[in-house]
């Protein structure tokens, strides 16, 4: 994996710095890959990139729930958190750990 980012990294700014003036980058800071696949492919490139960012954040996303699903079931049957939170239902799922995660994770106020 670091050898992908050794060479990917790089790669990308030297691109970037190739196709893009440099007062272009701090105005495009915020999207700047979205703005090099633009620039360079066209706009099916930028959607194709903004796509795969939004991909991999809700995977992050989805994982993280995945994640703290187990952990707090562990931490639970250890009797670190209240035994309440393993209530499971028809499916043997236990969705009261995923509420308590999504309140202090995504909090309504």
């Amino acid at each position: 994996m670091w050898i992908a980012v050794t060479v990917i990294n790089p790669v990308i700014a030297v691109l970037a710095i190739a196709v893009i003036p440099i007062a272009q980058v701090g105005e495009n800071k915020e999207s700047l890959l979205s703005f090099l696949g633009n620039q360079t492919g066209g706009s099916w490139l930028s959607l194709v990139i903004s796509l795969d960012a939004f991909l991999v954040l809700s995977g992050a996303v989805l994982t993280s729930f995945v994640g703290v699903g187990g952990l707090m079931k562990r931490m639970s049957l250890d009797r670190i958190l209240p035994q309440m939170l393993l209530k499971e239902n028809k499916k043997g799922s236990t969705p009261r750990i995923l509420i308590v995660f999504s309140y202090y994770v995504y909090p309504f106020y």
